[in-house]
């Protein structure tokens, strides 16, 4: 069987549109094309459903389940929630689409009371709005560059809108609602997040006819499922360009402050897809043995992983210190010495870290960079994931010479 033609890079279209979903669907899909739930239950076609069932509910309270929903931008929650799911693609659709009428645009996800729809009429400026909800594509880091998107730019009547403002990782999860259905003959990709996943479908008879016949191609796209770049730079110590909630170490390292406050950066965000960890923090706060210079290390049986909750800042409002990064640094050091030697199971043998004290912390990494791979190259862990700096990432980074 031959290979399908593939490309490394997507072209630039700022009028692609695309559908999240799972392998299994393919098949049904580059036959009937991307059917509204409705659709789906009249023709009794197989579907694997990725959505929340409160969300369906939700879209279907809305009479939402009559339209199929694609996103301006595949980088968005949505597929953040799926990448622990095996067998995800994302359908690359031909701008061409937004020529249809009956198209309805939603400021935010069409399913939650927040957003408002639209009418694709309405929009002053399509290529503007499409363009802004593709450069919020790094909401998952500390530092966003607007708190706050102001909608009235984008729409020709103000008075439309349930809100004027809106945050970016709600923005970011924009679509555009096609009544019915996408035909298959709008469809110009599939997006993999590696070769693996690309010879899976390639190797499927049915799908690789199907895909030959439209001519659709495979196109290998890490960037767009959020997977990092990694740099060995120890036989231990491993600087990582990604989103370190999405690391499978043993135990990851929360950035906090002592007064109880995840308010903003990596807490906030650990606050979100943790509760129990917040619980726990706040307890330790309330306490007062969360101190620094001591970080506190624990088990999560609920999330099966250690957790660190690492103070780099006495109060949230103040700067962080580098002589806290030290000292917390040396004290968690004998505390993992401690844990690994009594603690049989589970066993803890790789630790996330991300850049301490930088971004919100206003810390520079020139400074904390060397003086963290000094000590935690001494730590008793065989692994350990040190997560670059995103908001203000420089190349050199990357090289032994500026860490030695």
């Amino acid at each position: 069987m031959g290979k399908l033609r593939s490309l490394k890079k997507a072209k630039k279209n700022f009028f692609e549109f695309y559908y999240i979903t799972s392998i299994a669907n393919l098949e049904s899909i580059l036959k009937y094309g991307i059917l509204s739930r409705k659709e789906v239950k009249s023709k009794g076609l197989p579907f694997k459903d990725l959505a929340n069932n409160e969300v369906l509910k939700k879209r279907k309270s809305k009479n939402l389940d009559y339209y199929a929903n694609l996103y301006i931008y595949p980088r968005n929650a949505m597929l953040y929630k799926l990448l622990k799911e095996s067998d995800i693609v994302i359908l690359g659709i031909s701008g061409s689409l937004f020529n249809k009428t009956d198209i309805l645009i939603s400021l935010g996800n069409a399913a939650s009371d927040y957003s408002t729809l639209l009418r694709k009429e309405d929009l002053a400026n399509p290529l503007e709005f499409f363009k802004k909800v593709r450069a919020i594509e790094d909401w998952t880091y500390p530092l966003v560059k607007e708190e706050y998107i102001n909608l009235i730019y984008f729409i020709k009547n103000p008075q439309l809108l349930k809100s004027t403002k809106i945050s970016p990782k709600k923005f970011l999860q924009s679509e555009i609602l096609i009544p019915e259905k996408v035909d298959p003959s709008y469809i110009e990709a599939i997006y993999v997040p590696n070769e693996d996943l690309r010879k899976k479908i390639e190797t499927n008879t049915n799908l690789f006819y199907l895909l030959e016949r439209r001519r659709i191609r495979v196109i290998i796209e890490p960037r767009f499922f959020f997977h990092s770049e990694e740099i060995q730079l120890t036989n231990k110590i491993w600087l990582i360009k990604g989103d370190m909630f999405l690391s499978d170490a043993d135990a990851l390292t929360i950035s906090v402050n002592t007064v109880g406050i995840m308010g903003k950066g990596l807490a906030s965000k650990a606050k979100h897809l943790f509760p129990e960890v917040y619980i726990k923090y706040q307890d330790y706060c309330k306490s007062k043995i969360l101190t620094i210079g001591q970080p506190k290390v624990f088990y999560s049986k609920k999330y099966q992983k250690f957790f660190i909750l690492f103070p780099t800042k006495k109060h949230w409002r103040e700067k962080s210190k580098i002589e806290y990064i030290q000292s917390g640094l040396n004290y968690l050091k004998n505390q993992l010495d401690h844990i690994i030697k009594t603690h049989q199971s589970p066993p803890l043998k790789s630790l996330a870290m991300p850049a301490l004290g930088c971004g919100l912390g206003q810390l520079k990494w020139e400074q904390v960079g060397p003086l963290m791979v000094k000590i935690l190259n001494d730590f008793p862990i065989e692994r350990v994931e040190i997560y670059l700096p995103q908001e203000s990432f420089k190349e050199k980074y990357t090289q032994k010479s500026f860490y030695f």
